[in-house]
C-alpha cells in the first residue's frame, strides 16, 4: 500500500510492505498526520518517504543507503530509524520503521510503541529541516571527510533535543490509548531505560582493554581512535543526553517524582564530568534557543570531544602518566 499525505510543505509517502488490513489505512493516515503536525513537520521543507518492513530488512537497507555498515550483521538493529540526506536545492528522509508495529493496530488502538517510534523519527526530521535550512549539509555517504567528533557532536545533540521534545510532548498531549478505558487518550511519562553509571563502568573496562592491547603492539592507531569514538559516544555521551533529555523534558509539577541518577563513578568525576557539564550547557543553550544557533553549539561540543578523546588516547597510550 502507497498513501500521500498532505501537510503543508512537507511531502510524505507512505509505503507498507508487510501483511495490512487496508480498511486500516484511513485511520493509520490520521495517526500519520496527527503526529506529523504534532512533530512539526509543517514547517520543514521536505520530503519524506515512510516505509513499514519487515524488521529485518531495516539494517541492509539503511546500510545500502550510506554505503556502509552502520548495522553490522548480527548487531542490534533499531526498530525506527531515518536516513538523511541534502544538497543544495531539497532535503530527502526516508524512515523504515518495523512493521511488527502494526500487528496491534486497530481502529480503536494506537499502540505506544508505534506512536513513539514514529514521533522520535518525525522529530528528528524536524531537527534535519531546520539544519538545512540554516544552510548546513545533512546526511551523505561514508567516506564523509567530517572529523568524527563533528560526527558525534551532531549526534550527541540530536539525540538530546529529539529525546527532550518526546517527553515535553508525550507528557503534555494527550497521544495514547488511556489504560482501561476504551477511546479515551492519555498523556505518558518517559524515562530513560537503562542505568548511566552501568555504561560508565562498561566504558572504563574497555579503555583497560584497549591499554593491554595497545601495550601488546594488538592495536594499531586508527583502531584505538575509531574505538574511542564508540566509546565516547555509546558508553558516555548517548545514555547522559538522553537520560537528562528524557527528565529535562518532563513539566515541572512531574520532576518531583522522578531523580536523575547520581554519578559517583570516580572515573566520571575525574575524566568526564567537566566536559559533561560544558556539553549539557551547550545542549540546553541550543533547545532555549529553539535551535537558531545549533550549529555553533555543535561545534562548541565538537570541539569538547575532541579535547577528551585526546585526553582517553593518552590514558590508553602512556597508561604510567595517569
Amino acid at each position: 500500500m502507497i498513501r500521500r499525505l498532505d501537510n503543508a510543505n512537507a511531502s510524505i509517502q507512505v509505503n507498507i510492505h508487510v501483511p495490512f488490513d487496508e480498511q486500516l489505512a484511513g485511520p493509520l493516515q490520521q495517526l500519520l498526520v496527527e503526529l506529523t503536525d504534532v512533530a512539526g513537520l509543517h514547517n520543514i521543507l521536505a520530503s519524506v518517504y515512510v516505509y513499514f518492513v519487515p524488521h529485518e530488512v531495516i539494517g541492509p537497507a539503511v546500510n545500502r543507503m550510506v554505503s556502509a555498515e552502520a548495522y553490522p550483521v548480527g548487531g542490534h538493529v533499531p526498530r525506527a530509524v531515518v536516513v538523511p540526506y541534502s544538497n543544495d536545492s531539497s532535503l530527502l528522509c526516508t524512515v523504515f520503521i518495523d512493521g511488527n508495529h502494526l500487528n496491534t493496530f486497530t481502529e480503536s488502538s494506537r499502540p505506544d510503541d508505534l506512536i513513539l517510534s514514529l514521533l522520535e523519527e518525525f522529530l528528528h526530521i524536524r531537527i534535519y529541516g531546520l539544519r538545512w535550512e540554516q544552510g548546513h549539509r545533512v546526511g551523505g555517504v561514508a567516506g564523509s571527510d567530517d572529523p568524527p567528533e563533528n560526527v558525534i557532536a551532531s549526534r550527541v545533540h540530536d539525540e538530546y533535543v529529539v529525546c527532550r521534545l518526546k517527553s515535553e510532548i508525550a507528557s503534555t498531549l494527550p497521544l495514547f490509548d488511556a489504560p482501561n478505558q476504551p477511546g479515551y487518550r492519555s498523556m505518558r511519562v518517559l524515562q530513560y531505560g537503562e542505568k548511566v553509571s552501568d555504561s560508565i563502568t562498561s566504558a572504563e573496562a574497555e579503555l583497560r582493554e584497549m591499554r593491554t592491547l595497545w601495550g601488546a603492539g594488538a592495536l594499531t592507531f586508527s583502531q584505538l581512535h575509531s574505538r574511542l569514538g564508540d566509546i565516547v559516544f555509546r558508553r558516555v555521551l548517548d545514555p547522559l543526553s538522553r537520560s537528562h533529555a528524557f527528565f529535562d523534558g518532563l513539566p515541572e509539577t512531574e520532576r518531583n517524582h522522578y531523580v536523575l541518577e547520581e554519578l559517583e563513578h570516580p572515573f566520571f568525576l575525574g575524566k568526564i564530568r567537566p566536559f559533561w557539564q560544558r556539553i549539557y550547557n551547550n545542549l540546553n543553550n541550543s533547545f532555549d534557543r529553539e535551535f537558531r544557533n545549533m550549529q555553533e553549539m555543535v561545534e562548541s561540543i565538537s570541539g569538547e570531544i575532541r579535547i577528551l578523546m585526546n585526553e582517553l588516547g593518552d590514558s590508553v597510550r602512556y597508561p604510567d602518566a595517569d
